[in-house]
């Protein structure tokens, strides 16, 4: 995870903006490469790969709290509610 990173982040979980390089947020929204990769409404979270399983992508989405994304012998997983599950990398709820 990069640490220069977690300001961004810290930003988006408390619905402010911010930037830091190739990685930025309006508050409710969490942008890389101006692809949004992650969005919040109130309780509610949802994140995708937005078509780039990178393993940057994959890097920004691992540091927000209760997502873990891995690419396992090219399949790309997701696991919440501490269980892995097969991933498309399209929008999928999990919880804040």
């Amino acid at each position: 995870m990069s640490k220069t990173h977690q300001k961004v982040i810290d930003s988006f979980l408390e619905g402010k903006q911010c930037r830091v390089d190739n990685t930025m947020t309006n508050g409710s929204e969490l942008f890389l490469f101006s692809n949004c990769i992650a969005r919040k409404d109130g309780k509610n979270m949802q994140v995708t790969t937005a078509k780039f399983n990178t393993l940057t992508t994959r890097d920004r989405l691992n540091m927000l709290p209760g997502v873990w994304v891995r690419c396992r012998k090219g399949n790309l997983q997701i696991n919440f509610q501490s269980e892995w599950k097969d991933w498309d990398g399209e929008w999928i709820n999990v919880e804040k």
